[in-house]
């Protein structure tokens, strides 16, 4: 597991607005002692006293277990709830994932019990087909990465998305009269050292954003050091101001099998900017980010790493990889029915863009033969949530509690439970 972050003490402060103060607990990677008066740890997990900063000063965290190596539990018994620890469960033995308001105060959220129709709850059959909801616009965060589509494609995607890119610095498939007539706009990428110059005028004058070298830190992508990059960079510069583009995004890094961690590598290439180019450095108005996590937690964990840029963040590239058994239709739908919630609210996330595409055993595209796939729709219709997903919200509070705040979730809940 990825070490706690200053950012990650602050998860599952959400809690005191969702639970009872007689029920309230603290989540994962918490400090029990936050408000002042002792809290429970939420069910397993246990108050553990250590230095987490390596600073020299010890303080407590709700976590699940207190020494290494430590026997987690393979499965959630009768009445637990089997995302308590963050970590999904499976139910024990033959008991049933079921959610249902457990506590009579308004909050859904899993247990494990004998029989959903018995205990009043509903299965996970009911959380799926959604019904269509009528939407007039997109949202303004959210985007798409998608280089072959079509101006059908497009035309499916409208009302989805608010913004896209194709790693160029003008679309190859499409034209950009096809972008504006689906109401999609286009954002170009210098995607490397190559096409750094811009030799044949290429980047769509006065877009709102130029997006940075791709994946610097990967051997296989952009493969630039952060002094080259940093030496390749005021030409980036140039374009955005000659262009009238108002927002120049940084190199988007992810986690590398190769040398350069992403936030080292950013760290080293401001670093080299300001050796290079005193007093100011080099022009960067947002940090680009990449994950391909299958849970919010973590991807809450990646995205607090770079809020030590003090910067807006773009999540140009993001679905659900890092986990074969997850990268099915199924997990990909699981995985977006929180993380999107959670991205709308987390102030510091201007941007994000749904990586839409089918390779290996990956089922991740939003839109097929002109037509938006089941993800797709989903894409389309879920909207934040006020409660859940701002940069001190945990992305497991209650389990999946997200699911039961999407406005069609509500309806659904409030037919079954009453």
């Amino acid at each position: 597991m990825t070490s706690f972050t200053a950012a990650t003490i602050l998860l599952n402060l959400v809690l005191a607005l969702h639970l009872r103060q007689s029920n309230a607990c603290t989540g994962l990677g918490n400090d029990p002692f936050t408000k002042g008066t002792e809290e429970q740890c939420c069910p397993q997990l246990e108050r553990c006293l250590r230095d987490w900063a390596k600073s020299g000063v010890p303080s407590y965290r709700c976590v699940p277990c207190c020494n290494e190596p430590c026997v987690r539990p393979t499965c959630a018994s009768n009445g637990q709830d089997p995302y308590a620890t963050g970590e999904e469960l499976e139910c024990c033995h033959s008991l049933e994932r079921c959610s249902k308001d457990w506590n009579n105060n308004g909050n859904y959220y899993f247990r494990c019990v004998e029989s959903c129709t018995e205990g009043g709850g509903s299965n996970d059959e009911t959380l799926w087909n959604p019904p269509e909801l009528p939407r007039t616009s997109a949202s303004e965060k959210r985007g798409v990465s998608l280089k072959e589509a079509n101006s059908t494609d497009l035309k499916a995607l409208t009302d989805t998305v608010s913004w896209g890119y194709t790693w160029e610095k003008s679309p190859s498939f499409t034209t950009l009269k096809d972008w504006d007539n689906a109401n999609i706009e286009f954002i170009p990428m210098v995607w490397g050292e190559y096409d750094h110059l811009d030799v044949n005028g290429t980047i769509p004058a006065e877009s709102s954003a130029l997006l940075g070298f791709n994946e610097p830190n990967f051997v296989e992508q952009a493969n630039l050091q952060p002094a080259e990059a940093a030496a390749l960079w005021p030409a980036l510069e140039k374009h955005a101001e000659d262009l009238n583009i108002p927002i120049l995004v940084s190199p988007a890094v992810n986690f590398s099998p190769d040398d350069w961690p992403p936030v080292e590598w950013l760290r080293a290439f401001f670093e080299e900017c300001d050796t290079l180019y005193p007093p100011n450095g080099c022009r960067v108005d947002a940090i680009g980010v990449h994950s391909y996590t299958c849970q919010v937690y973590f991807l809450h964990e990646t995205l607090s790493l770079y809020e030590e840029f003090n910067l807006p963040m773009w999540l140009t590239e993001f679905a659900c990889e890092d986990d074969p058994a997850l990268q099915n239709a199924q997990g990909q739908y699981e995985y977006m029915l929180e993380a999107i919630p959670f991205l709308e609210k987390y102030d510091m996330v201007h941007k994000y863009a749904w990586f839409s595409y089918d390779f290996g055993d990956s089922e991740a595209a939003l839109v097929k033969d002109g037509k938006l796939t089941p993800l797709g729709v989903l894409y389309k219709q879920l909207e934040g949530d006020p409660y859940y997903g701002d940069k001190k919200s945990s992305a497991f509070t209650r389990g999946l509690s997200v699911w039961f705040h999407v406005p069609w979730m509500l309806t659904l809940l409030s037919g079954i439970f009453h």
